[in-house]
């Protein structure tokens, strides 16, 4: 199965800790990041696994009726690494040439050197500072809780061993085309373990995405597309709902749908204003080929809105968002399934002055497996993108998870299932990181708003006023500034 990848960018910004852009002024913040994932490429050690049976045993025996459903199935965990160190060692000659002349950085088995981009290649690509399972960076930096992120454009060529640095673009309208992570391992830099591409030819406009040419979706037909229904009628019930129903549901009058805010308030670069319509986010939930299927929404301002403050959840720790919605009103829904954790979903329950909105993206989810080669609701693997688990904050970022795997990588390509990551998981992981974090650092990015596995995820955006013909998407054009 190939399956495209995405870590999801949009207002992940400052505090995300392998996926994201730290340049403000209207970067690419959201989407792109995409690879194509073979089967069988990870392992978890026998203690993982042990950890895992436990916390999904207690998963079970939730009391939500909700979260009960969730990630039941046995997990699995099949195969073996990437790492290939002859590859390595060739891409790295080639790289350490350009140092040859250098003698802070030549034969120094401490540091490596990464591969220079210009701004002359197809989206201007930027190296971004990553770092392991579940690192928080922020913008100024409050070390040693939370490191401010290094960029290439701090000319910082020369980089520390076991630093890891993720491509992006900077250039609107571009994403990069698969995910691609280097690595500093005693003094080589690892260029194969978690890439597959040159990555000077990675930033693509979104139309030239792999993921978009694999998965050409037909709105005119009338053809069935799923369970005797076509393209055309499922999404002209999507519309009915979210594009000619937005004023009921923008008067939050006893409406039908749920309009949680597990991005905050913040208008995410990129993706726009994103409602969420699930309390928990259940990806293996009985789900339905109608309006139902949306589970996220993208929403623009139609008409002048003017942006300020996260007065919300009032966080700081982001200086890459687009601005925040001013006087949401909001009721508080705590996650019951962890006391121990102080996560607040907040729902909004009252309109928000002055906000005109304009429907402009739809996310579609299901669960994750690499393994699953079939259909979901009619959409094919290659529609479908993978987002990585973890927390979601009032901020808009997100605090992620990459579950360590035996051969000492950790899963930044999609080796592990949605069951593998499930939020008991990725709990008793932030608890065991919370010293390494700081408590201050995650009230300033807003605090907790909710947590969920990996998934995989369908991203339509709404080109303009062509409301009928949605397409794949990594990023919306409507949304790339930064004010």
């Amino acid at each position: 199965m190939r399956l495209s990848t995405v870590l999801i960018f949009a207002a992940y910004a400052s505090a995300e800790n392998l996926s994201d852009s730290s340049k403000p002024g209207g970067q690419l913040k959201n989407g792109g990041l995409r690879h194509s994932v073979d089967r069988k490429l990870g392992i978890f050690d026998s203690s993982a696994k042990a950890a895992k049976t436990k916390s999904t045993k207690a998963f079970k025996s939730a009391k939500s009726a909700k979260a009960t459903k969730l990630f039941t199935k046995t997990a699995k965990a099949d195969g073996v690494g990437l790492n290939n160190e002859d590859q390595n060692e060739a891409a790295s000659a080639a790289v350490s040439a350009a140092a040859a002349n250098n003698p802070k950085v030549a034969n120094n088995p401490n540091t490596c050197v990464l591969p220079e981009l210009t701004d002359d290649m197809a989206g201007m690509p930027i190296w971004i500072q990553h770092g392991q399972v579940m690192t928080f960076f922020v913008q100024s930096g409050t070390a040693p809780q939370a490191p401010p992120r290094k960029t290439y454009t701090d000319e910082r060529l020369t980089i520390a061993n076991n630093d890891m640095y993720v491509l992006q673009c900077q250039e609107n309208g571009y994403v990069p085309d698969e995910t691609c992570f280097y690595a500093c391992k005693d003094g080589v830099i690892d260029t194969t373990t978690y890439c597959r591409q040159d990555p000077a030819d990675l930033c693509k406009k979104t139309r030239e995405t792999t993921a978009f040419q694999q998965c050409l979706l037909d709105f005119d037909s009338d053809e069935p597309f799923h369970d005797g229904k076509s393209l055309k009628t499922w999404w002209g019930e999507v519309l009915d709902v979210f594009h000619f129903g937005r004023d009921e549901i923008f008067k939050f009058d006893n409406n039908t749908i749920d309009f949680f805010l597990g991005h905050g308030a913040a208008n995410i670069a990129g993706t726009g204003w994103l409602s969420q319509h699930q309390e928990i986010i259940a990806p293996d939930d009985e789900q339905f080929f109608d309006a139902s299927f949306v589970k996220f929404a993208g929403w623009a301002d139609e008409g002048d809105y003017e942006y300020g403050p996260d007065t919300l959840r009032n966080s700081s720790s982001s200086a890459t968002q687009n601005g925040y919605l001013q006087d949401v009103v909001t009721e508080d829904y705590p996650d019951v399934r962890f006391p121990e954790v102080d996560m607040v979903l907040p729902k909004v329950v009252a309109p928000v002055p002055g906000f005109k909105p304009k429907f402009s993206s739809a996310v579609l989810l299901s669960e994750y497996d690499p393994c699953d080669e079939s259909k979901y609701l009619g959409f094919a693997p290659e529609c479908f993108t993978h987002h990585h688990g973890g927390f979601h904050l009032g901020s808009g970022e997100q605090l992620p998870y990459y579950a360590p795997m035996i051969n000492g990588n950790i899963d930044l390509n999609g080796h592990c299932t949605s069951a593998e990551t499930n939020p008991f998981i990725l709990v008793e992981a932030l608890k065991a990181n919370q010293a390494n974090i700081g408590e201050d650092v995650m009230k300033k990015a807003g605090g907790i708003t909710g947590v969920h596995p990996v998934v995989r995820s369908v991203h339509l955006c709404i080109d303009g006023d062509d409301i009928y013909h949605p397409y794949i998407c990594a990023i919306h054009s409507d949304h790339l500034g930064s004010d």
